[in-house]
């Protein structure tokens, strides 16, 4: 099947959001073709903000606005004809989105906030990442703007030594519990495939794990402060941890679908 860009859906990003990631793994993995439109941060508000949505990741297909991660993955494996990352089965399905649910709202704000906390610091290295793939004008504009960006990033993440301690403590608590539920060696979070549950918990451990595979703008892990590379050494040799960069690794690294 041949689509022009006019008619392929739209996903609109940040380079380096590990919700972009999230949503830009189903599109691959479901084989759905789409257009990337990367922005940096603050001028990404231009393009979601027009589309109804405030962060990213904002999928534009046809006349349809989907302003958050979930909505989009439940979107494309319903024109994928379902069953695919999310089970039909009610039971399962209702397990999957639980988890998804539970990855969304405590996984992935806990390794945001520990993440920038430890780069923060480290501007010339954050203004790489923010800015690949962007349009050449926002990668221009962003060096200017650079300390607004840092200060509100560190404002609405509510960025602290103490709160970035904390996070990272509820991180190990979350890879603790999936080690669990792994313990009786089952290949895959609900069932014997691979589905939205999954794809979330890989998706926004990413931060912590720097896997390869991972699409998403990061710094390589030998580039970041010791203190962060020690940390994600030590949870990549967790089960939690190898189960992510497995799931890179076999459902990630071959996928594609970007026109």
């Amino acid at each position: 099947m041949t689509h022009s860009s006019a008619t392929l859906p739209v996903l609109i990003t940040m380079p380096h959001s590990h919700y972009s990631e999230k949503a830009r793994w189903a599109l691959d993995w479901l084989s759905l073709p789409y257009r990337e439109e990367p922005h940096a941060p603050l001028l990404h508000r231009f393009a979601t903000t027009r589309n109804g949505g405030r962060s990213v990741p904002v999928l534009v297909h046809g006349a349809s606005r989907f302003v958050d991660s979930t909505d989009i993955l439940v979107h494309a494996d319903a024109v994928c004809g379902g069953d695919l990352l999310y089970p039909r089965d009610s039971a399962l399905r209702c397990a999957v989105e639980a988890l998804e649910e539970r990855f969304d709202d405590e996984l992935g704000p806990h390794t945001r906030r520990w993440a920038y906390a430890q780069l923060l610091p480290e501007s010339r290295l954050l203004r790489q990442v923010m800015t690949r793939g962007v349009p050449w004008f926002e990668a221009g504009l962003l060096p200017v703007g650079m300390p607004i960006v840092l200060r509100i990033v560190r404002a609405a993440l509510r960025i602290t030594p103490e709160s970035a301690r904390r996070s990272i403590e509820r991180v190990h608590g979350i890879f603790q519990e999936v080690d669990e539920w792994l313990n009786d060696g089952r290949p895959f979070l609900v069932g014997e495939r691979f589905t939205a549950a999954d794809l979330t918990f890989a998706a926004l451990a990413a931060p912590v794990l720097f896997p390869a595979g991972c699409r998403a703008a990061y710094p390589a892990l030998e580039e970041v402060p010791a203190a962060m590379r020690e940390e994600a050494l030590l949870l990549r040799d967790t089960g939690a941890g190898r189960f992510a960069l497995r799931l890179f690794s076999q459902e990630r690294a071959g996928s594609s679908a970007v026109a």
